[in-house]
């Protein structure tokens, strides 16, 4: 059965392009499309979709009040599309507390995006809410946002999620940076991450002010970690992810806490995946383990490169599964990358990376056989390990 997809946009050329966009993808089809926030509930009700995409802001009644009266009354998944205004981060933000299951950012001449790229990211997002539409009274509850570190500790507590300081002497710490189509491969990354993880994760994505805090929220509800937007003098814990807020850099110190400071852009990007990861590399070595997903330019491959040479980890996206292939290759091609593979690919090998037996094993130096054998940079491309499909 095809996921059926309907359209809200109070635009429509918009809805047009985006249908246009679902029109010749297999195991999709665009059942109708509304231009206001009336006429999207009549759609719903009418046309029954397993998804729909809704405009963050329309003419009689913003993103979050439909979004709203549809989980009440027919609750489905529901992906934002979203400008990339400070209200639409708001509404978005907003939305995502109130139970959309995802959001995308509107194609813009300003926001470093093709239409190509633009639409594979989109039919990603759909396809990915299409597959939720069995499991709607879990992915579509509304998550709570913690507005202190107490509530945020109460909150675990009754998630059951678990939270711990590093180990000064074991606990590993993940950098993830991505940028186009990042969110994506992340909500199939963090799905393979167990309860209880014994590692600290930092998440470095290209986006605008505002909607980092709603891809916290959002991979913090399908994810079995903690995850959140990080603020400064935020401790690092074993367990936890920290989201970094857009507009800023991110850097860990000597006392393992966050510092975020708005200097200089780097290579056109604040946050920089370059910043945080050669931080990282600096402050834990061995330990630090750098993944690159999916993004155009270069940004990470400096910081790769410095986790590698301190006899870190690195791990990067496979092109197939790329919306765009431009970091992940770039890092490949410098010979700095041990393990390439698919999202979900990366997330169970990271699981085995910090497992107990595998942090041993990187603490004293025991390499077990050949097969497992993380190569030295200086080795062919051919002999890097790769995920198999």
């Amino acid at each position: 059965m095809p996921i059926r997809v309907a359209i809200v946009d109070d635009s429509p050329f918009t809805c047009g392009l985006l249908a246009e966009y679902l029109a010749d993808k297999p195991g999709v089809q665009v059942i109708g499309t509304a231009h206001s926030g009336a006429a999207a509930i009549e759609l719903v009700k009418t046309q029954k979709p397993d998804v729909l995409t809704l405009d963050v802001e329309m003419p009689d009644a913003d993103g979050v009040s439909v979004l709203r009266r549809l989980m009440r009354e027919s609750p489905l998944p529901i992906v934002m599309v979203s400008g990339l205004s400070r209200r639409a981060a708001e509404i978005t933000h907003a939305a995502i507390t109130e139970g959309a299951v995802d959001f995308v950012l509107k194609y813009s001449a300003t926001n470093n995006l093709d239409t190509a790229a633009f639409e594979r990211d989109f039919t990603m997002r759909v396809r990915e809410a299409g597959r939720r539409r069995c499991i709607v009274g879990w992915a579509l509850q509304p998550v709570a946002s913690p507005r202190d570190t107490h509530q945020f500790t109460h909150q675990l507590a009754l998630m059951g999620k678990s939270a711990r300081p590093t180990n000064r002497d074991s606990t590993p710490v993940i950098v993830i940076g991505s940028s186009t189509g990042g969110p994506s491969a992340m909500q199939q990354l963090f799905g393979k991450w167990p309860h209880g993880i014994n590692a600290a994760i930092i998440i470095v994505q290209h986006m605008p002010p505002g909607f980092t805090k709603a891809l916290a929220l959002q991979l913090d509800r399908i994810s079995d970690i903690n995850v959140r937007e990080a603020i400064d003098r935020d401790q690092l814990t074993a367990g936890t992810a920290f989201v970094v807020p857009g507009d800023v850099h991110l850097v860990i110190n000597s006392d393992h806490r966050v510092e975020v400071t708005q200097s200089e852009k780097v290579s056109g990007h604040r946050p920089s995946i370059d910043v945080t990861m050669q931080s990282v590399a600096k402050v834990f070595g061995s330990r630090a383990i750098g993944v690159i997903l999916t993004g155009m330019g270069h940004d990470g491959v400096e910081g790769l490169g410095a986790i590698h040479t301190a006899n870190g980890t690195t791990l990067a996206q496979d092109a197939e599964s790329c919306v765009v292939n431009g970091m992940p290759q770039r890092a490949i091609d410098c010979g700095i990358v041990h393990f390439i593979g698919t999202p979900a690919a990366i997330g169970t090998e990271l699981v085995r990376l910090t497992s107990p037996v595998a942090q041993a094993a990187r603490l004293n130096r025991v390499t077990k056989d050949d097969s497992t054998r993380i190569p030295s940079v200086g080795e062919p491309p051919a002999l890097r390990m790769k995920a198999q499909p």
